[in-house]
């Protein structure tokens, strides 16, 4: 399903089903219009016309993640994006900003789910990566800082305290089997004691 502006004619040339977007200011109002019509690509065109430059265009430069260019033709430029719902930021925003609770998903089968300020992982938050490893702690401006624990992908983890990203100081080792192999120290993300 694709969502245009001019859906009758993008259906004679393309031969695809087709369906318009919402006319509204509210990006969360129009994504979501465009998650109900299980739309599955948006052409976004620069002819001048407001309708796409007010209402589509928005919605995409607040949410670029859940829009992946496939194709572009040029004069005058004009894109036909995937669309994605479940892939950039979905959740609370202030000014316009990332503030709040909410979930970031890249393509590359990374995540995030926790607290933003500021459009910045701040506070407590999980971040998941694709072989099924998880640090679940705290976070300051896009880092990992404070208490935490990484779970890595046979089941053991690693509790201890990160500083600006890097394991410093007494860690736990636990085994997958939930019992403590031990205690050690780390300095910059190496056991050394």
């Amino acid at each position: 399903m694709v969502s245009c502006r001019k859906g009758q004619l993008f259906y004679l040339y393309a031969n695809r089903w087709v369906t318009g977007f919402k006319n509204t200011l509210d990006q969360e109002e129009l994504i979501e219009n465009l998650k109900e019509k299980e739309v599955t690509h948006v052409v976004l065109e620069q002819l001048g016309y407001s309708s796409t430059s007010r209402y589509l265009y928005p919605a995409i430069k607040k949410y670029p993640g859940k829009f992946k260019v496939i194709h572009q033709l040029k004069n005058p430029d004009t894109y036909i994006m995937k669309f994605q719902p479940e892939m950039g930021y979905t959740g609370e925003w202030k000014n316009d900003m990332k503030n709040g609770y909410g979930v970031f998903r890249w393509d590359n089968g990374m995540s995030y789910e926790g607290e933003w300020r500021d459009n910045r992982r701040t506070g407590k938050g999980k971040f998941m990566w694709p072989n099924n490893q998880v640090f679940d702690g705290e976070w300051l401006e896009d880092k990992r800082s404070g208490p935490g624990t990484l779970t890595l992908p046979d089941g053991s983890k690693m509790e201890g305290v990160w500083t600006n990203d890097v394991l410093n100081g007494r860690v736990k080792l636990i085994g997958s089997d939930g019992t403590l192999k031990e205690t050690a120290t780390f300095k910059n993300n190496q056991k050394v004691g």
